[in-house]
C-alpha cells in the first residue's frame, strides 16, 4: 500500500511525534456516552473496556481505536471511497480515485447501513461516536496527518466503519489476478496452457471450452484508472490466506476444545489488528478487531470461541463483451448501451484531474473502448446488500455453537471459513459467503457475457443446500487452511465457490501434527502455528533427488537442493534455493509462449510456490524432456543466485536473502517499526512469504496468533506484530515483534480480577 509514497517530511514535525500520543488515564468528558467507561490498558497496550451497556462498550472501543490507529482508519476510508488524493495531495492517486468513485462504495456503504438490524446500526452509531470524541479529545493529530500537513480531518460516520470490509472483500476474492492475467495473454495460453498452469487439484474445474472463442477477440488497452487501481489494491501476489483450526475435548490435556487461528495477511505498519478486551450489557468478547469496527473478528466470548481464515472464493469476474457502435453493447443476447461518468478530483489549492468511466450493466469499464470488445469488472460487492456486520455482531453474542449455526444465511461480501468451539465441548467449521450463481462458465478465465449462456443467475441460496461445513467431526478436530475440502453429500460444491483453491501441504502438515500428538495444550498448539516444515518441497524432494547433474555448478545447486530437509529455517540455503528453482521452473515453462513481459508478469501472478511442478501434467505439457528441463532450470537458479548473492553459498542463507521488514508506508525511516530475520516459505504453516516478482524478502505473514482453550477462555493468548499502537514512538509501536518472531504470546485478559491486577493505566470517560 502506497509503497511508492515520497514524502517531503519535515525533520521538526517528525521530532514531535510525541504530541500525537493520546492520554491514557486521567478522566474526560465524552459527548454520545450514556453512562460512565472505563478503559484500562495492560502492559501490551491492550484495552479492556468496562461500560454498562454494548453500545457504550462500542463507543469506548472507537475511543481506544481513534487513540492509536485513527490515521489507518482515515487511510482504510480514503483508499475505498477515492479520498487519496485530497488526503495524500499527490497526483499520481488521481487515477486510482476516478475508478474508486466510479465503484461508489460509499453508495454501498449506505445503503448497507440502512438495511441493517437496528441494533447493529445502533451500535455501529455509538462506535462512530467514540472514535469523534477522541478526535475532539486529542492533543494533536496523528504525525502521518501533520507531516502531509493536514490541520484538522473530516469527522467520523457509520459509512466509514464499512469501508474495511469492502477492501477485505477485494482482497480476498480468490481470482481477479490470475483472471486478468489470462485475459491479457490470452492470445499466447490455450487451454491447456491455462490447465497446466492453473489446476491444482484433479477436481478443479477445467478451463471454459469457450476460451478458444475468446482468444482472438480484440480488446483496448487497460483503462488507465483501472491500472492504477490495480497497482494499489489488485493483482496482489500474495494470498491474503490463514489457518485456523479446533481441537476436540477428546485430544485436549484438560478435555476442552482448543481452538487456534492465524491468519495470513501483508506485513502491516500499523498492524491489521487490533486487540480489546470489552464488556457491556449482555456482551462480553475478546480478541482481534479491525479498526473501524468494534466486533471481534477472531477471539471469544464468555462460552463460544471462533477464528476465520478465507475461503478463496471467487466472487469477481471479467466479462467479455461484443461491441456495437460506438456506445453499443451486447449483453445476455441483448443490446445495450453504455454509460459514461466523469468525475472530477482535486486537491489541495490547485490540483485537478478529470476522468471518465464507462459502464455496463454489469460493472465499470475497464479497458479503452476500441477494439471490437470491451471487459467489464463484475463484483458482487457492487451488486449486493452487505450483511457483513450483522454476522460479526451475531458471531460475538452467539452463546454456543449450535445456536450459532441455526442463524440463517446472511449476505456477506468477503468469503470466511469460520471455526467454532464451545464450553459444552461442540466444535465446528463453516463456510460463510455469498457465491455467484453462474449458468454456464467456471469462473477461471473471463467469460463471454454478450451471450444468454453465461452469466450470473443472481446469488445462490443455501437456505436448502448449505455452504460445506462440519459439525463435531469423528477425528476429533476441524481445520483450514484456505485448501479444497472434499465434497459433503447434501451441501454445496467446493468447485461451485472457487477454482483457487490453495495446495493443501499447509493443511496436511496441521493435521499430521495434530495427530501426532495426544494431548494437546496450549504449548503444542503453539508449536504447531511455529512449525516451518515444507510439506511442498518434501513432496518433490525424491524426484528431484533422481535428476542427477551434469556440471560441476550443478552438482553445487543441486546438492544444496536435495540436501535441504524441508525446515525453513533462516540458517539454511534449501529454501533460497528451491525458491529460486521454482521461479526458474515457471519461467522456462513460459519462456516460449510469452514475451518477457508476459513472463515478467506471470512471475507476478503466480506469487510463489505454483508451478507446473504441482499441476496434473504441467511438466509433461510444457517440457518434452522433463527431466532435462528441470536440470536446466537448476543452471538457470544457480547463475541468478550467484550474480545477485555472489558464489560464496554461504551468504545464500534464507534469514539473510529473506529478511521481514516493517516499514510505514511513508517509507521513513524513522518511522519504520523494526525488522528481524525470518524463516518459512509460502506454503509452511508458520509462513514467511515473498513474491518471486522482487527479492525474497518477506511480504506476508501470520498477522495475529490467537489460542483459546474452551475450558477458561480467561486464559487465550494471542500476538501479532508489530505492536497496538499505531502513533510513531509509542512504547507499543513495535514491542510485541520480537514476541511475536519467536512463537512467544500474551496474555488475553478477560476475568476482572485478572484485568484489576494487570492493569497499567486507567483512562474513565463520563457522559
Amino acid at each position: 500500500m502506497l509503497l511508492s509514497l515520497l514524502l517531503s517530511c519535515s525533520m521538526t514535525t517528525l521530532m514531535t511525534a510525541g504530541r500525537s500520543h493520546p492520554e491514557l488515564e486521567g478522566s474526560f468528558e465524552a459527548k454520545g456516552l450514556a453512562s460512565k467507561a472505563t478503559i484500562t490498558r495492560d502492559e501490551a497496550g491492550i484495552p479492556h473496556i468496562r461500560a454498562g451497556s454494548e453500545s457504550d462498550a462500542a463507543f469506548a472501543v472507537g475511543y481506544a481505536h481513534a487513540q492509536d490507529r485513527f490515521f489507518q482508519m482515515d487511510l482504510t476510508r480514503a483508499l475505498a471511497y477515492g479520498d487519496m488524493t485530497a488526503l495524500i495531495e499527490d497526483e499520481s492517486l488521481a487515477r486510482y480515485d476516478v475508478w474508486m468513485r466510479a465503484m461508489d462504495l460509499r453508495a454501498k456503504a449506505t445503503e448497507a447501513i440502512a438495511a441493517m438490524d437496528p441494533q447493529t446500526r445502533f451500535v455501529l452509531a455509538a462506535y462512530t461516536s467514540g472514535v469523534n470524541a477522541a478526535l475532539n479529545d486529542s492533543k494533536a493529530l496523528p504525525l502521518e496527518h501533520r507531516l502531509l500537513k493536514k490541520d484538522d480531518v473530516a469527522a467520523w460516520t457509520p459509512a466509514d466503519c464499512l469501508a474495511v470490509t469492502y477492501l477485505n472483500s477485494w482482497y480476498l476474492a480468490g481470482n481477479p489476478g490470475f483472471e486478468l492475467f489470462a485475459l491479457m495473454e490470452r492470445k499466447n495460453l490455450d487451454r491447456k496452457d491455462l490447465d497446466a498452469l492453473y489446476r491444482h487439484h484433479p477436481d478443479d474445474p477445467k478451463t471454459d471450452a469457450y476460451w478458444s472463442s475468446l482468444q482472438d477477440t480484440r480488446i483496448g488497452e487497460l483503462d488507465p484508472s483501472f491500472s492504477r487501481f490495480m497497482a494499489v489494491l489488485g493483482g496482489r501476489p500474495e494470498p491474503e490466506a490463514s489457518n485456523n483450526w479446533v481441537i476436540g475435548g477428546e485430544r485436549s490435556a484438560d478435555g476442552m476444545p482448543i481452538l487456534a487461528n492465524d491468519p495470513h495477511l501483508g506485513r502491516r505498519v500499523p498492524s491489521t489488528w487490533y486487540v480489546a478486551e470489552w464488556k457491556g450489557g449482555d456482551v462480553h468478547v475478546a480478541g482481534a478487531t479491525l479498526p473501524g469496527l468494534p466486533w471481534v473478528v477472531s477471539g471469544h466470548n464468555e462460552t463460544m470461541s471462533w477464528g476465520v481464515t478465507n475461503v478463496m472464493a471467487d466472487y469477481v469476474d471479467l466479462v467479455m463483451l461484443e461491441r456495437e457502435g460506438a456506445d453499443g453493447y451486447w449483453l445476455d443476447g441483448e443490446q445495450k448501451t453504455l454509460t459514461r461518468n466523469t468525475y472530477d478530483i482535486t486537491w489541495g489549492e490547485e490540483g485537478a484531474h478529470s476522468g471518465e468511466v464507462a459502464f455496463t450493466e454489469v460493472g465499470p469499464v475497464i479497458t479503452d473502448v476500441g477494439g471490437t470488445h470491451i471487459v467489464a469488472l463484475r463484483w458482487h460487492a457492487l451488486e449486493v446488500v452487505d450483511q457483513s456486520t450483522d454476522y460479526l455482531r451475531s458471531l460475538n453474542l452467539a452463546p454456543s455453537v449450535e445456536e450459532m449455526l441455526k442463524l440463517p444465511p446472511k449476505t456477506v461480501t468477503t468469503g470466511l471459513n469460520v471455526v467454532l468451539a464451545d464450553t459444552e465441548g461442540d466444535i465446528a467449521w463453516q463456510v460463510v459467503t455469498t457465491v455467484p450463481n453462474r449458468r454456464a462458465h467456471t469462473g477461471r478465465v473471463p467469460y463471454p457475457g454478450s451471450s444468454e449462456h453465461h452469466g450470473w443467475d443472481g446469488f445462490l441460496d443455501t437456505t436448502e443446500t448449505p455452504l460445506p461445513g462440519e459439525l463435531n467431526p469423528e477425528r476429533g478436530w476441524v481445520g483450514t487452511a484456505n485448501h479444497r475440502p472434499e465434497p459433503i453429500e447434501g451441501r454445496v460444491d467446493p468447485s461451485v465457490i472457487s477454482t483457487r483453491y490453495i495446495p493443501s501441504w499447509r493443511i496436511d502438515r496441521i493435521g499430521e501434527l495434530i495427530e501426532a500428538t495426544e494431548k494437546h495444550d496450549l504449548d503444542s498448539v503453539g508449536a504447531i502455528q511455529m512449525d516451518q516444515t515444507d510439506l511442498h518441497f518434501l513432496s518433490h524432494k525424491d524426484y528431484l533427488q533422481s535428476l542427477a547433474p551434469q556440471s560441476e555448478a550443478a552438482k553445487e545447486y543441486h546438492d544444496l537442493l536435495v540436501g535441504w530437509n524441508g525446515v525453513a529455517t533462516t540458517a539454511d540455503e534449501g529454501p533460497t534455493v528451491w525458491a529460486e528453482f521454482q521461479k526458474q521452473v515457471l519461467k522456462l515453462a513460459l519462456d516460449e509462449k510469452l514475451n518477457n513481459a508476459g513472463v515478467k508478469a506471470a512471475v507476478r501472478a503466480f506469487g510463489s510456490g505454483y508451478t507446473p511442478l504441482d499441476t496434473e501434467g504441467g511438466l509433461e505439457h510444457f517440457f518434452e524432456d522433463p527431466d532435462s528441463s528441470l536440470r536446466s532450470a537448476m543452471l538457470a537458479a544457480h547463475k541468478a543466485l550467484t550474480l545477485v548473492y555472489g558464489e560464496d553459498t554461504s551468504a545464500w542463507k534464507w534469514g539473510d536473502v529473506h529478511p521481514l521488514i516493517f516499514a510505514h508506508p511513508f517509507k521513513v525511516g524513522l518511522m519504520e517499526a523494526g525488522e528481524v530475520e525470518y524463516g518459512g516459505t509460502s506454503h509452511t504453516v508458520n509462513p514467511g512469504g515473498f513474491s518471486w516478482a522482487d527479492s525474497y524478502e518477506t511480504t506476508w505473514i501470520a498477522s495475529v496468533r490467537v489460542i483459546t482453550p474452551m475450558s477458561d477462555v480467561g486464559k487465550a493468548e494471542i500476538v501479532h506484530p508489530p505492536g497496538q499502537s499505531g502513533n510513531v514512538g509509542s512504547d507499543h509501536y513495535q514491542d510485541l515483534l520480537r514476541r511475536w518472531s519467536k512463537g512467544r504470546r500474551v496474555p488475553l485478559w478477560f476475568h476482572d480480577e485478572d484485568i484489576q491486577q494487570n492493569g497499567v493505566a486507567t483512562l474513565e470517560l463520563s457522559p
